[in-house]
């Protein structure tokens, strides 16, 4: 599928580190494979799974809705498929001890809940708000974007633990679309006309959003938050960034460098990017005045494959260009065999990524204590933010074993964002994406607790991009806060 100029130069690290990794390592599935797909990803968070059969061809005709499993076993017939997720919630044991989820309840009547901005005592008949996600929620792009998902499944087992939202008890539906855009066309569809999905929250489809986008405009189907892989989210009224998206994002991490590095390191920058597609093009062709924007002075510039067995070569290159700090656009593995080919050589740079391109791999590596990863909410490891606070308390009760990172902070303030709006939510028993929108367009300078940008929303029109940035490091095998949330004015 030809991509739109937009589309392509607007894709962040995720994209292209990891794109061509996907399609040269994909296999070919069968039509029942691809339904076996969609699996239960989390069990014990009450509320979160995956409707069963939500895959169809492109073009058929939706199935009348079902009833959906029950959120504490897998959907009738489906099957762990290579490559998909776990069927139970990251790092948990349904049948260990240890903390669970508390029983998912109804709101009663003269139980303190009322029923959104009207304020009207909750009834009881109020009908389930139905969320989804679909993405890349396995597999190379889904081992740094799934964490966001998880975080909001999180956060639907602690408000439906409480009673429900705006006296509605919620369902979040995540899928899984293997980075496949006409797989996300068919499960974005099926979850909206025949699972009643009527939001989508912390969508992470970092290689396949072109799949859905038409349809999601022309549905007017509001989506909450993404994975911020792109600037797409800036076209269109009914897209919430919850972050620095797309080309932001980009700029967001050179404002990192600019945070993170020493004034060494400052004075001599460089830039790796890979060279697989043009969305890594991007920042190649814009290190120079990217730099200059945020007073950094570039004395290299260097375009590697992530193919690469050894990249020993590149880094005399930056060490012979006097390069302190570097700027890399890598995927995980290779950013590991990149710090070690360094070192072979006696080169130590300060070295900056992309949240996008960091796992939990990276802090048990001797080669990369000092490494710095740029985020686009404030860094997941300073408490003393009062929503990371909140986050990491619902996160220890609803999620145990879920790593903290970035994505799942980007995923807990898309989910705090759905929270603040249901306030507005009309008094009825069934709500629809049209109430979502209206609620959304009301949202006027929330910070979720201080990890995000004042954000505001505008009926008709489309949200207004900005650049914020945190980072944090690797020191003594472990992440601590780089530098604090901090907007370019």
């Amino acid at each position: 599928m030809k991509r739109t100029r937009a589309q392509v130069w607007s894709a962040t690290a995720v994209v292209c580190c990891l794109a061509l990794l996907l399609a040269g390592c994909g296999t070919r599935r069968t039509h029942d494979e691809l339904k076996t797909a969609l699996v239960d990803q989390f069990p014990t968070a009450a509320g979160s799974q995956l409707a069963p059969g939500a895959v169809t061809d492109p073009g058929t005709t939706p199935a009348q809705p079902q009833q959906p499993a029950a959120p504490e076993a897998p959907a009738p017939g489906a099957t762990t498929a290579p490559g998909a997720v776990a069927t139970t919630a990251p790092g948990t044991n349904p049948n260990a001890g240890g903390p669970k989820p508390a029983a998912t309840t109804k709101a009663q009547p003269g139980a303190g809940a009322t029923g959104g901005g009207s304020g009207r005592p909750c009834t009881g008949t109020e009908k389930p708000i139905v969320l989804g996600s679909v993405g890349q929620q396995s597999g190379i792009a889904g081992a740094v974007t799934m964490n966001g998902p998880k975080a909001v499944s999180a956060w639907v087992a602690s408000v439906n633990a409480a009673g429900g939202l705006a006296c509605h008890q919620v369902r979040y539906l995540i899928a899984d679309d293997g980075g496949s855009p006409a797989k996300h066309a068919a499960q974005v569809q099926q979850l909206v006309e025949r699972d009643g999905v009527i939001a989508f929250v912390q969508m992470n489809p970092a290689l396949s959003w072109s799949g859905s986008e038409k349809y999601l405009v022309a549905k007017k189907i509001p989506v909450i938050g993404t994975d911020t892989s792109y600037d797409m989210v800036y076209n269109h009224p009914n897209f919430f960034p919850q972050a620095s998206s797309g080309k932001y994002s980009v700029q967001a991490s050179i404002g990192a460098a600019s945070t993170s590095f020493s004034p060494e390191a400052k004075a001599n920058f460089g830039v790796l990017s890979c060279q697989e597609i043009a969305a890594c093009t991007y920042l190649a062709d814009n290190a120079k005045s990217l730099a200059d924007l945020f007073g950094l002075t570039l004395k290299y510039s260097g375009r590697v494959s992530i193919t690469q067995p050894d990249y020993t070569s590149v880094c005399v290159a930056a060490k012979n260009a006097g390069v302190k700090g570097l700027f890399v656009i890598l995927d995980a593995n290779s950013v590991h065999r990149f710090a070690r080919s360094c070192t072979s050589v006696q080169y130590k740079p300060q070295i900056i990524t992309p949240g996008t391109g960091v796992t939990p791999s990276m802090t048990g590596d001797p080669n990369l204590e000092g490494f710095f990863q740029s985020l686009m909410v404030a860094p997941f490891t300073d408490p003393s933010i009062p929503g990371v606070k909140e986050m990491k308390s619902v996160l220890t009760r609803f999620a145990p074993g879920l790593d903290h990172s970035g994505q799942t902070a980007v995923g807990w303030v898309s989910a705090k964002l759905v929270e603040h709006a249901s306030q507005f939510f009309p008094a009825k028993d069934s709500l629809t994406s049209a109430d979502v929108l209206a609620s959304m367009y009301r949202v006027k300078n929330f910070t979720a607790g201080g990890m995000t940008a004042p954000l505001t929303y505008t009926q008709g029109e489309n949200a207004k991009p900005f650049v914020c940035w945190a980072s944090t490091t690797i020191r003594n095998g472990a992440w601590a806060t780089a530098s604090k949330w901090t907007c370019k004015k």
